[in-house]
C-alpha cells in the first residue's frame, strides 16, 4: 500500500496530524472491511491500521537517508 505524501500545498489535508489521522482511519476501514465488517474489533483494527502507517512513513524516512 502506498503511503499519500502529506503536502503543504493541499489544503484539505489540514496539520501533518490530522493527515495522519485520515490515513489511519482509511487504513482502519479498509482492514474492517477485508474481515467481513463484523462487530467488536473496532479497537483492533484501528491499532493494526496505526501499526501499519506508522511502519510505512519510517521506511519511508529511513529511504530518504
Amino acid at each position: 500500500m502506498a503511503i499519500e505524501r502529506v503536502s503543504r500545498s493541499n489544503p484539505s489535508l489540514g496539520k501533518p496530524k490530522e493527515a495522519m489521522h485520515e490515513m489511519i482511519a482509511k487504513r482502519a476501514f479498509e482492514i474492517c472491511q477485508k474481515r467481513g465488517c463484523r462487530p467488536g474489533n473496532e479497537w483492533s483494527d484501528w491499532f493494526d491500521a496505526e501499526k501499519e502507517i506508522r511502519a510505512e512513513l519510517q521506511a519511508d524516512i529511513s529511504g530518504k537517508k
